[in-house]
């Protein structure tokens, strides 16, 4: 028998002798890499993958703006654009 076989099969051995201890390491492992991977794909659909447009690199967004102090009054929308309104996009 090749020694890698010797070996896991020591392993295993080991392994059934401590039964609490190789539940608590599966738990731990599974409560750690669990979250994580939950994390991560939450953060690739919000962060990482490109936005479901042609060309979405170039989306932009107008917010209207008071003259006086330069602070955003609010988000642009389509009925602003249409003249009446005349706001200052920055």
């Amino acid at each position: 028998m090749s020694l890698l076989g010797l070996e896991i099969r020591q392993a295993v051995r080991r392994l059934l002798r401590h039964r609490g201890f190789s539940a608590t390491v599966v738990l731990t492992l599974a409560l750690g890499v669990g979250p994580m991977t939950a994390l991560f794909s939450l953060a690739y659909a919000l962060l990482i993958q490109p936005l479901p447009f042609p060309d979405s690199s170039n989306l932009f967004r107008l917010r209207t703006v008071l003259r006086e102090n330069r602070a955003v009054q609010r988000e642009m929308s389509l009925p602003d654009l249409d003249g009446h309104n005349e706001p200052c996009v920055v």
